[in-house]
């Protein structure tokens, strides 16, 4: 039976390209975008090739690539992923990479409904399969599988969030493509790796363990029901876990442009490492530092204010229990604090001389 995987997943289920392959994407997506926008933007009177560079996070001390020579892509540039992997697009393909092949839903992102960031970035990416920009310039410099491998990330969370019943009443990709009651075979093909005609072979009445069928008209789907049961049956079930993505990486290796900022980095952390085996251990090192840290609920989340990290011993504390350099947290948010009262001083300077 023809299958499209290539990364080995939960239970037998493969990722059709690596997270590797998908920053790359990512990258050369956002350096079309800058490609698109140098046409618009272009001024007699100034360089707008800078100040692109710098939302693509390039550091302007370093030779400059020049963004219309086709021979520039993502990587001969010298662009790299961590400069981009703030930006909106990168953020929420890495949330819906892990939605769509790990099976984890982020619980730092508040919804996926049709008004959210990712279902805007998803009609953007559209537009740009159907640009007749991006067709021409793909002569150049390659980017439409780019594009195309991204917007299957888009289908593959949606067709998964279709499977869980989330966000049942508004998804975010509701928008495209025929509204069924169940999953489409597109989507089927999909959540299981296999191509859209195995799946409509395998679903002959003859065959033994057939995938059930309905049709509402032209459209052919499977309830949810039994999309389940048949993918379980395969092994291609994929089960739901809750996380937290950002709660993953280590805060203490970035520089944060505020205390929010750095407290909501502090959050996800904990419900990261709340939705992991050693959750009780967690718990009992917080209550150890104050009963009344750990606030539980719907999301958990500590109970500290900008005041409260002042305290060296209780941000080393805390640091160490989140398994970070506690000495390093707690010069984070000295620095975080710093940066606070210099941008205040700043603005009164400037309110003075204006």
């Amino acid at each position: 039976m023809d299958e499209i995987g290539m990364e080995n997943g939960p239970q037998g289920f493969h990722a059709p390209f690596e997270r590797e392959q998908l920053q790359a994407d990512v990258g050369t997506v956002l350096l079309t975008c800058a490609r698109m926008a140098r046409w618009v933007f272009y001024r007699s009177d100034a360089d707008i090739n800078e100040p692109l560079l710098r939302l693509l996070g390039f550091p302007p001390a370093r030779e400059q690539p020049d963004l219309d020579d086709p021979e520039t892509d993502w990587e001969s540039g010298g662009f790299r992923y961590d400069m981009v992997a703030t930006t909106a697009l990168a953020e929420s393909m890495e949330t819906l990479y892990d939605l769509a092949y790990l099976g984890h839903v982020d619980t730092d992102v508040s919804d996926l409904d049709s008004e959210s960031g990712p279902a805007w970035i998803s009609r953007v990416l559209m537009d740009m399969r159907r640009s007749d920009f991006v067709t021409e310039w793909n002569e150049y410099s390659k980017c439409e599988e780019s594009i195309q491998r991204c917007l299957q990330v888009f289908e593959t969370s949606q067709a998964r969030l279709v499977l869980e019943s989330i966000e049942a009443d508004d998804r975010f990709m509701d928008w495209y493509g025929p509204a069924t009651e169940g999953l489409s075979i597109r989507q089927m093909s999909l959540l299981s790796g296999m191509t859209e005609a195995s799946l409509r072979t395998l679903a002959s009445p003859k065959r033994k363990n057939p995938l059930k069928t309905q049709s509402d008209g032209k459209n052919t789907f499977v309830t949810v029901d039994d999309a389940k049961v048949w993918l379980m049956s395969r092994g291609r079930y994929v089960p739901i876990k809750y996380t937290s993505r950002g709660g993953r990486l280590d805060p203490t290796r970035r520089r944060f442009n505020s205390m929010d900022e750095l407290l909501r980095a502090l959050d996800q952390r904990v419900r990261f490492l709340l939705s992991e085996p050693q959750a009780d251990e967690l718990r009992a090192k917080l209550d150890a530092i104050s009963p009344t840290l750990l606030a539980t609920g719907d999301r958990h989340h500590l109970r500290l204010d900008e005041a409260s990290t002042g305290n060296t011993e209780l941000m080393v504390s805390i640091g160490e229990a989140l398994g970070l350099s506690g000495t390093l947290l707690s010069f984070r948010a000295a620095e975080t604090r710093s940066l606070a009262q210099l941008r205040e001083v700043e603005r009164q300077i400037q309110s003075l001389t204006s």
